[in-house]
């Protein structure tokens, strides 16, 4: 979710540069103060850098990992015969996301820095915005149905006939959550032009925000539904769910060992609570697995956010050019 935007660099020119941020809006305050255009040319904009071409790189060969890799997903899916588990779903419309943001934002991301400005028009500009933020919502969304499924699912293991029709209202709110999420993309984006020349233009947020509050309100709204509202029901999901595990372990243990078969009770077999245990084992590695994944993938984007609106200087690192 790189938007694109101007920035005043170092150099006397103008460079496009990118930040993971979901309003573009920590360098614009510097449009005014770059180099003007010089005999009825386009501002100067290092494109071909080195730096550049690298990102350029980078940001094809996670297109080809992600493209190949979501499509097979994608596809083995409608043909596994357990595609019309719940769980399967959820997982095809978690690849769904993940397509959103190999086949819009990396190729857009791609073609801005190849031509330094935009060339699609306002109406691009908006729709191509809203499109941008609807893959990591969508992901982050999915994400939490899918824990959300599994709770129900230990939690409540009986209620198998509201299951599947409790799945499909999570997932069409998911998506109704994203789509709300993402309209204010549609207002704070528009096409503007450079003052010192008319035909450069940008799809940038000058202007959107009456004032610096509502701005931060807006930013760090952001933040929490796609960060922190989603990792917290994630991680209290899976806890609970790592919970009950255990204590229907440590249950049915003592139960074995208090069975009296002279009584004519049943004994708890071994394999039992070998199921039981590798359950737990297993839960315990999903759930550190989705929780590190989610953390390593979208931290950077929150922490340079959070960073940009505590501190007046607007320089962003380099590193941050590629947000995975």
């Amino acid at each position: 979710m790189n938007f694109a935007m101007w920035n005043s660099t170092d150099s006397p020119s103008m460079e496009l540069d990118n930040a993971w941020n979901l309003t573009g809006t920590y360098a614009e305050r510097n449009f005014n103060q770059t180099a003007p255009a010089t005999n009825n040319t386009f501002p100067n904009i290092q494109i071909y850098t080195s730096r550049n071409i690298c990102i350029i790189l980078v940001y094809i060969i996670l297109f080809l990992i992600a493209a190949v890799g979501n499509l097979t997903v994608f596809i083995s899916l409608f043909r596994s015969r357990h595609r019309k588990s719940r769980i399967s779903l959820m997982i095809r419309h978690l690849t769904v996301a993940d397509l959103i943001v190999t086949f819009v934002m990396i190729p857009i991301e791609v073609g801005w820095r190849l031509t330094g400005r935009w060339m699609a028009g306002n109406v691009a500009c908006k729709i191509i915005q809203f499109m941008r933020a609807l893959g990591p919502y969508l992901s982050s969304n999915v994400l939490v149905c899918i824990s959300l499924d599994r709770y129900f699912a230990v939690m409540y293991p009986l209620r198998v006939n509201v299951a599947r029709k409790r799945g499909k209202l999570m997932l069409l709110a998911a998506w109704g959550a994203s789509l709300v999420y993402c309209l204010p993309q549609c207002f704070v984006f528009n096409l503007r032009s450079h003052p010192q020349n008319p035909d450069f233009k940008q799809c940038v947020t000058f202007g959107s925000f009456p004032n610096e509050f509502l701005e931060l309100a807006y930013n760090l709204s952001c933040i929490l539904f796609l960060y922190f509202i989603p990792l917290s029901v994630i991680v209290v999901a899976y806890s609970c769910i790592l919970a009950e595990i255990s204590r229907t372990s440590k249950s049915h243990n003592n139960k074995s060992k208090a069975v009296d078969q002279a009584n004519g009770k049943l004994r708890l077999r071994r394999s039992d609570t070998k199921n039981i245990e590798r359950a737990r084992s297993r839960t315990l590695r999903m759930t550190v697995t989705i929780v590190v994944i989610y953390i390593f993938c979208c931290t950077p984007y929150t922490m340079m956010t959070l960073c940009k609106h505590r501190s007046d200087d607007t320089t962003i690192p380099q590193y941050a050019d590629v947000a995975v």
